[in-house]
């Protein structure tokens, strides 16, 4: 009986999400114009026309379709028009190059049936790789699983690259299970060249003392960026270094980085925060990071957990993200190893709400949370430390949780006094819904 209303739960989510895709395709898009696909699709088409493709793409929602292929002019609009920069790498772009020959709207659904089949491909590779086998039945539950978590939904509203470089982490995950060290710096060397953050496994592998991988993951790097740029063109390099001397939205409360948690509270250059001290938040994060990449060099060299090859890869995921100055919550799709890690190895913890408490609670913290859109978007509110910081609590949580776990890898018995402190940890996030309420109530 179970699995039957599984199974039905199962279909009926097939069907809403076909039936949403279905939708945007009849309606040619018409509802797509304020992701960020916008800016990507016409920074190729900057390069079509001979310009550079990092050029300031005008992005507002109040743009015709039939006006954004004529040249950015719009037909009517009802407020300024802001500017927005790509900030992709060359070598991504090329993922967005066939696509721009086609209209904006045919185009984003062609991009986004293009992520899903890759998401299914990746899904498919870790079920075979955790049970040694193809299982249709747990395919379809992971399925399920996957296009519900409000990262992967983001991606496909937003069309971003993040599935893209999340199937590249995944043949690169199953590729180190396999002991295939060539093919796993390959495979980094892609998804580094994808997302620079990710350049943190070049640590992992060399406290692992993985010289070949290194070699081979610097290789591929290298030859990917000499690729790309030479195809775009050599000029771009430049435009690209300045762009990202550009960037002023390290405040924005979808920023989940240690960075941004930080900016909010403290200000930067650009923006106002709680205070402005720009200079604390720089300083605290250099004393944050160097201390989160002492206890990660810490655990990463200990040699006691049996699983330490896994740990080490989601941890190495947890802690690229917390230090990469922009974290998008998008980018958390990526966290779905480090909780596949989490699953296998709550058993160790003796009391009830092991599956249900600890994940539920980090789930939650990733789910879509309330961003204001009012004019102080950028400035401190009650919602900095609440509702905006709850993905990166989240974050913090999972990589202390996973850091916990490498330093103490025998098991663990916890008394029944701990089902006590999950139902508090539960009500903390109700009160964090409490005081933002109260707090920004007019």
């Amino acid at each position: 009986m179970l699995r039957r209303i599984e199974l039905t739960l199962y279909w009926m989510a097939i069907l809403l999400f076909s039936w949403h895709y279905g939708a945007m395709l009849l309606s040619r898009g018409n509802q797509l114009i304020s992701s960020d696909f916008t800016i990507f699709y016409h920074a190729i088409k900057h390069y079509l026309a001979g310009k550079s493709l990092y050029l300031p793409t005008p992005w507002q929602d109040y743009f015709r379709l039939d006006a954004l292929s004529q040249h950015l002019k719009p037909v009517h609009f009802h407020l300024e028009l802001t500017y927005s920069r790509n900030l992709n790498t060359p070598f991504t772009m090329l993922f967005y190059l066939p696509f721009a020959y086609l209209s904006y709207s045919w185009a984003f659904v062609g991009f986004n049936v293009f992520s899903l089949i890759l998401s299914l491909a990746s899904i498919a590779t870790i079920v075979t790789t955790l049970k040694k086998r193809f299982c249709f039945y747990t395919f379809s539950e992971c399925v399920l699983g996957f296009i519900v978590f409000y990262p992967v939904c983001v991606n496909f509203y937003l069309g971003e690259p993040a599935l893209l470089a999340f199937f590249f982490l995944t043949m690169a995950w199953a590729a180190d299970q396999a002991g295939k060290p060539v093919l796993l710096g390959i495979l980094l060397g892609i998804c580094f060249t994808m997302k620079w953050f990710l350049g943190l496994f070049l640590v992992m592998l060399f406290l692992q003392k993985r010289w070949r991988v290194i070699g081979v993951m610097l290789l591929t790097f290298c030859i990917l960026n000499v690729t790309s740029f030479s195809f775009f063109g050599w000029g771009n390099l430049k435009i690209y270094y300045q762009v990202l001397q550009e960037i002023y939205w390290y405040t924005l409360p979808s920023n989940e980085s240690l960075y941004g948690f930080l900016t909010r509270l403290f200000g930067d250059f650009y923006i106002a925060g709680w205070v402005q001290w720009p200079w604390l938040s720089k300083g605290l994060y250099a004393l944050f990071a160097a201390a989160i990449m002492a206890a990660y060099a810490k655990l990463v060299l200990r040699k006691t957990h049996v699983r330490r090859a896994e740990f080490h890869f989601s941890l190495t995921l947890c802690c690229a993200l917390l230090l990469s100055p922009l974290t998008w919550q998008y980018y958390f799709v990526f966290l779905i190893f480090p909780l596949i890690e989490l699953y296998k190895e709550l058993p160790r913890f003796d009391f009830h709400l092991k599956q249900y408490g600890v994940l539920a609670c980090i789930l939650f913290s990733f789910g879509p949370i309330f961003k204001s859109q009012s004019d102080q978007l950028h400035q401190f509110s009650g919602y900095t430390l609440t509702l905006f910081a709850l993905p990166f609590y989240g974050l913090l949580g999972l990589t202390a949780i996973l850091g916990y776990s490498l330093a103490h890898p025998k098991p663990v018995t916890v008394k029944r006094e701990s089902d006590k402190w999950a139902l508090k940890g539960l009500l903390i996030v109700a009160l964090t819904f409490g005081m933002a309420v109260l707090i920004n109530a007019k």
